[in-house]
C-alpha cells in the first residue's frame, strides 16, 4: 500500500512555544570526551541541566509520503479438546519526508561534533558562550522506516471444571530507522532509548510480549497476565558517540522488565460485574534512565507506581 499525509494545521501554523529539555553542551570537555569538540569556538558555560528550546509549527512543511507492506499467515488446528490459533504477521513501513523534529541534543552534537552548518544555524549563544536557546521546530526529515513481526498464539480448551484460555502476544521490532536530513547517515533506533526531546524519541524495545492465562467457571473468571519489555541501550549525556549513541566507552543498560497482574471477575444478575485485582504483583520500580525527562524514566513504557489494588463495579443496561 501507499500512504500520504498532509501536515495538520498545528504542524503548519502552531505557535512557537518554550520547552525546557535536558542537555549536555558538547563544548564542555568531559572525562569521556576530554578534547574540545571540533566545531566549538571556545569552552562553553553550562549553568543548568535544561535549556530553552523553541518548538512549534513550520509553514514550509511538505506532505509525508510512503509505502507499506503487510503479509501474514494464520494456522488454526483443533488439538484434543481445545482449539489452537497461531497468527504471524510481517509488516514494513517506509516514510519519506516524515514530519518530526531533530531533538536538542542531536542539534548540538550535529553542530559542534559533526560541524553541520544547518544545525549550527539553529543554536544561539550568549557572548560568554552559554547557550541562550535552540530552535527545534517541526521539519520534514529525510526518511523514517520500521519493520517488525507480530505473533499471537492462543489456545482454549474445555474441562469438567470450566474453560481455560492461554495466550501469548509477541511483538518483535526488526528495525526502526531515521535519517534526520538528506545526506545524513541512517540511524537504527531499535533496541534503544533515544533522545526524548525529539518527536520520535523514547523507548524502542526490540521485544515486547504479553501473556495471559484465564479460567472461566460459570459466572466466575480468574486470570493472570504478564507484560515483558526487553532491555535497552540508552542515549547518555557523555557525548561518547554521534548523537550520544553509546560507542562502548559508556553504555547505560536498561534491564528488561516483567510485570505480573492478577484479577478475578464475577458476573452478577441483571448485567452487573464485580472485578478485583492486583497490578505489578512483584512491586517493580521504573528503571532509572539518565536522559529520561520525566522523573528520569519513561512513563509511556514503564509503570510509574509499585504494587496496586483495585475494585471495579460495572453495569450494562439492557
Amino acid at each position: 500500500g501507499t500512504v500520504f499525509r498532509v501536515p495538520t494545521i498545528s504542524n503548519l501554523f502552531g505557535g512557537i512555544v518554550d520547552s525546557f529539555p535536558t542537555y549536555t553542551d558538547p563544548c564542555i570537555p568531559t572525562a569521556a570526551a576530554p578534547s574540545l569538540a571540533p566545531g566549538c569556538a571556545q569552552v562553553g558555560i553550562q549553568t543548568d541541566i535544561q535549556l530553552l528550546s523553541k518548538v512549534g509549527g513550520n509553514p514550509l512543511l511538505q506532505p509525508e509520503t510512503g509505502d507499506t507492506l503487510t503479509a501474514g499467515v494464520v494456522w488454526s488446528p483443533q488439538l484434543g479438546n481445545g482449539d489452537l490459533s497461531v497468527t504471524v504477521d510481517y509488516w514494513q513501513i517506509a516514510i519519506q519526508d516524515g514530519i518530526s523534529s531533530l531533538g536538542v541534543q542531536f542539534i548540538l552534537d550535529d553542530c559542534y561534533i559533526n560541524q553541520n552548518s544547518a544545525s549550527c544555524a539553529l543554536v544561539f549563544r550568549t557572548p560568554d558562550y552559554n547557550i541562550d536557546h535552540v530552535n527545534d521546530g517541526s521539519l520534514n526529515v529525510a526518511d523514517q522506516g520500521a519493520k517488525g513481526v507480530d505473533t499471537e498464539a492462543r489456545y482454549t480448551w474445555d474441562t469438567s471444571v470450566g474453560k481455560f484460555e492461554a495466550a501469548v502476544l509477541w511483538a518483535h521490532l526488526l528495525e526502526r530507522t531515521k535519517t534526520p536530513f538528506a545526506g545524513a547517515a541512517e540511524e537504527d533506533l531499535s533496541g534503544r532509548y533515544t533522545d526524548p526531546t525529539a518527536e520520535d524519541g523514547g523507548a524502542y524495545a526490540a521485544d515486547k510480549a504479553n501473556f495471559s492465562f484465564k479460567w472461566y467457571w460459570k459466572d466466575l473468571l480468574v486470570g493472570y497476565t504478564a507484560e515483558y519489555i526487553s532491555s535497552l541501550d540508552a542515549d547518555t549525556f557523555c557525548n561518547c558517540g554521534a548523537g550520544n549513541r553509546p560507542d562502548g566507552s559508556y553504555i547505560q543498560k536498561i534491564d528488561s522488565q516483567l510485570y505480573h497482574d492478577l484479577f478475578a471477575q464475577y458476573q452478577l444478575e441483571m448485567g452487573t460485574k464485580v472485578t478485583v485485582g492486583v497490578t505489578n504483583l512483584t512491586d517493580e520500580e521504573p528503571p532509572f534512565i539518565e536522559t529520561g525527562f520525566n522523573a528520569t524514566t519513561d512513563p509511556a513504557t514503564y509503570r510509574m507506581f509499585g504494587r496496586g489494588y483495585y475494585l471495579r463495579l460495572s453495569h450494562k443496561f439492557q
